[in-house]
């Protein structure tokens, strides 16, 4: 297991880290989601190795990491540009942490073939990864990181220069290989739909701080604040909790809610107005909207019910964490 215990880290007057704690158990993948600034690479960087914290404890199966240097701490980390040597090919890529380490080149090599083919690129080994696809190349960062055996996985926005179908592919192996593996891992993303796919655990980081660290479907029952619930997605929060879709009811005999703006999406209609309890989004589909006795339009009125009782309440301050 990784404890995390009161990090923190500060450059010149900027907070980075605000004695952040999190626990990440074996096989378990924690998602560390936020705005850019937040503090989530930061947060990376010292976990590896790469930055020292100004106070805090991070362990691993009890270890004390930050007394270790950064080769001596068995993690691996794969970077957005997965980080490959365009010199090697993607068999000495693969090798390239065993060598490292010692291991005679022979052996290394082979262990590295192994791994390839573990991840679908069998026979694939004596290409030059400048001659690989953006899949395939990262298929070649996985090998290489988990041929080590790591004790932890660090993945800093690795699929992002992904195009969708292929990204969804691959967070599905990335995630049932380090499950399968029983590694634990933390994933660095800006994107809320990679977090809550892949993750167990989703930690909102604010200004350095932790928001809220839950299960995405806990996240999105009872998000900790207004902030942090508009970050996440929700169109309608109000002072005490967020209106989902479904506690919006279009039906004649309503009270009228006017629209004061319209957009036509791919799947059906975004409607801004305004309501009894204040200005919502309301999202129609395709069939909805040509259901509607009368076709919406800026200016005019939309029957619209309103049930609070399916309201999702902010977290309690004692199941933020």
């Amino acid at each position: 297991m990784l404890t995390v215990q009161g990090i923190s880290k500060r450059f010149g007057q900027r907070v980075v880290a605000d004695a952040l704690s999190l626990e990440v158990a074996a096989g378990e993948m924690v998602a560390l989601l936020g705005p850019s600034g937040s503090g989530k690479s930061s947060l990376l960087n010292m976990i590896a190795g790469l930055s020292s914290p100004d106070a805090g404890t991070v362990t691993l199966n009890g270890e004390d990491l930050l007394a270790q240097p950064p080769e001596a701490r068995h993690v691996a980390m794969i970077f957005q540009d997965f980080a490959l040597f365009p010199h090697l090919d993607a068999r000495d890529n693969a090798a390239f942490g065993l060598v490292e380490r010692g291991m005679a080149r022979k052996q290394a090599r082979g262990l590295a073939e192994e791994a390839l083919a573990e991840v679908g690129l069998s026979g694939q080994g004596h290409r030059r990864v400048w001659t690989l696809s953006g899949g395939e190349q990262q298929r070649v960062a996985l090998a290489r990181a988990l041929v080590t055996s790591p004790r932890l996985m660090l993945l800093d926005e690795p699929f992002s220069s992904l195009d969708a179908h292929l990204r969804e592919q691959m967070q599905a192996e990335f995630r049932q290989r380090l499950r399968s593996a029983n590694i634990p891992a933390l994933l660095v993303t800006h994107d809320r739909d990679e977090a809550f796919a892949m993750a167990d655990k989703v930690a909102v980081l604010h200004q350095g701080r932790i928001v809220q660290c839950a299960a995405p479907a806990a996240l999105q029952a009872a998000p900790a604040s207004a902030w942090l619930a508009r970050f996440i997605g929700f169109d309608n929060v109000l002072d005490d909790g967020v209106l989902p879709q479904e506690a919006l009811r279009v039906e004649s005999g309503q009270p009228p809610a006017r629209i004061l703006s319209l957009s036509r999406q791919a799947d059906g209609v975004r409607l801004e107005v305004e309501a009894v309890v204040g200005r919502l989004v309301l999202r129609l589909s395709a069939r909805e909207a040509a259901a509607l006795p009368v076709p919406p339009e800026v200016g005019g009125e939309i029957g619209l019910g309103v049930d609070l009782a399916r309201m999702r309440g902010f977290a309690a301050p004692d199941k933020i964490l």
